[in-house]
């Protein structure tokens, strides 16, 4: 009986103090990573047709992201209600000379703007693509 009490005793000192150590080494380790690894930027595209009723409320729910690397590239595709008034009245939108990365298929862009008031937003105002 008091072997089985020394094991369990033993052990119940044993794996707490085993499971503190590994969590301490494993988080010594997630803050070299962290170094190594800096955020990688995320870019999130936002097509809008005739969103002038809900894009407030979608450019709220964007700025409560808490990741500290991204952009967010709304696509207005020809859009025939005051999407883009009303995407310039919130955003407050600068004509900017953002140069294209890539060269995909689409219909002619009209302008590229960047907001004044969050450097990481950019509308893309284009003509509308339809269906193909």
């Amino acid at each position: 009986m008091r072997l089985l009490l020394e094991i369990f005793l033993f052990l119940g000192i044993f794996f707490p103090l085993f499971h503190i150590l590994n969590v301490l080494l494993s988080i010594k380790r997630g803050k070299k990573n962290i170094k190594k690894n800096i955020i990688r930027p995320v870019t999130i595209l936002i097509p809008c047709y005739n969103e002038e009723k809900i894009i407030k409320n979608t450019i709220e729910g964007l700025l409560r992201i808490e990741y500290d690397n991204f952009e967010c590239i709304f696509i207005n595709d020809g859009s025939s209600d005051n999407t883009l008034k009303e995407f310039k009245s919130i955003l407050k939108l600068k004509e900017t000379k953002r140069k294209r990365r890539h060269n995909l298929d689409s219909y002619n862009m009209k302008c590229i703007y960047r907001s004044e008031l969050y450097p990481n937003m950019y509308l893309i105002d284009k003509n509308n693509g339809g269906e193909k």
